[in-house]
């Protein structure tokens, strides 16, 4: 990554722990079944049963995979891996996620 107007990283260290916007339509395109955290906060969650049980509210990176933070209704938030087990289905355009519970999830 370059900053136009500034010659080498120490002009640019001021930046650093600041939030970074880019424009939408300057956004690179992503492979399949990866996603902006801004695409994935405010989905609703669903088993694939259908039940509905919350809202994505955050995005953790805490290693392996991405953890999403689910604000539920009522109760503590609910937290679920981001891998092929448990993330069936990811609809931006309808801001819905289906998942799978598996054991000890819930």
């Amino acid at each position: 990554m370059t900053f136009e107007g500034y010659g080498n990283v120490n002009e640019v260290e001021q930046f650093k722990g600041s939030l970074l916007k880019v424009p939408e339509d300057q956004l690179g395109e992503l492979a399949e079944g990866e996603y902006y955290y801004h695409e994935i906060i405010g989905c609703n969650v669903v088993t694939e049963e259908g039940e509905a049980l919350g809202t994505i509210k955050e995005v953790l990176s805490p290693g392996a995979n991405d953890v999403w933070v689910i604000k539920r209704p009522k109760g503590q938030d609910l937290l679920i891996p981001y891998i092929d087990d448990v993330v069936l289905q990811v609809n931006i355009e309808n801001k819905l996620v289906t998942i799978h519970v598996m054991e000890g999830l819930l």
